[in-house]
């Protein structure tokens, strides 16, 4: 018996607290699914931890200019992969997947 039961059994007399426990009930059992449905669907990261990506690459990925992504590597918003050079700017794809640009323009701008 979960939690969820035992409150209904216990407020089964009361018809208010029923209707909520109810609710609850048909909340949970919503939730449990679209959890699992997010579970079944979601990708791990971390598996691209060593996977170097180009400027160019993630600016495609997230539909912004290479200009833009170098930026934020310039301004240390976007770490960089070990084997960049001053020449080539690489980003691990673990960090690129899950760059939020609008997020990191909110920073920038308030950060000034």
């Amino acid at each position: 018996m979960n939690v969820i039961d035992a409150v209904s059994d216990l407020v089964s007399s009361n018809g208010v607290l029923k209707e909520q426990v109810d609710s609850l009930r048909t909340m949970n059992v919503a939730l449990e699914k679209e959890n699992n449905e997010l579970r079944s669907n979601a990708c791990d990261c971390r598996r691209f931890y060593n996977c170097p990506l180009t400027t160019m690459v993630v600016a495609q990925l997230h539909s912004v200019s290479p200009e833009l992504v170098r930026k934020y590597v310039r301004c240390g918003m976007i770490p960089t992969h070990p084997m960049s050079t001053d020449a080539k700017v690489l980003i691990r794809a673990s960090d690129a997947l899950l760059l939020d640009f609008v997020e990191m323009k909110r920073k920038l701008l308030y950060s000034k």
